[in-house]
């Protein structure tokens, strides 16, 4: 809860605030939207809630703003799934051998990423999909806090 989810082409599209979080989907709050709020549908220029599901193509990704002195916001965390390469994948494979999943760093989100991932899913009791999206990734923060509480 408290990311952003950015939407459209490199995330300039839209983007609304996560408030709840459950197995495959999130709710949002956001504006200029369309959707409920307080049981009455909005059409457009509204403040609105919704449920998502996780792996909607709508997605860019995920983020939590992180402001410097001169209120400078931080990017999103892409939403991660098989085919993906570079630094976010590699960030994630890291995740996953901090939780005991054992695999190769090499920011590749192959087949071997995609088991494991999916291990990771079932493990925690979320949606099995092998998608990294907002779901995935908080159980990991919680669990990889837990580990460190640990330690």
């Amino acid at each position: 809860m408290g990311a952003v989810v950015y939407y459209g082409p490199s995330g300039g599209t839209h983007v609304e605030l996560v408030v709840a979080v459950e197995k495959g989907r999130f709710k949002t709050v956001g504006g200029n939207t369309s959707g409920y709020m307080d049981g009455k549908y909005a059409e457009g220029d509204a403040v609105a809630v919704k449920w998502v599901d996780e792996d909607s193509p709508r997605i860019h990704g995920f983020g939590y703003p992180k402001y410097d002195q001169k209120g400078s916001a931080g990017r999103a965390s892409p939403l991660l799934k098989k085919g993906n390469k570079g630094a976010a994948v590699k960030a994630w494979q890291t995740v996953l051998n901090e939780a005991g999943f054992r695999l190769p760093v090499d920011g590749e989100f192959d087949s071997v990423t995609h088991t494991k991932t999916r291990a990771f899913q079932r493990k925690h009791g979320l949606k099995d999909d092998g998608i990294v999206g907002p779901a995935t990734r908080a159980k990991a923060n919680e669990v990889l806090s837990e580990l460190k509480e640990k330690d």
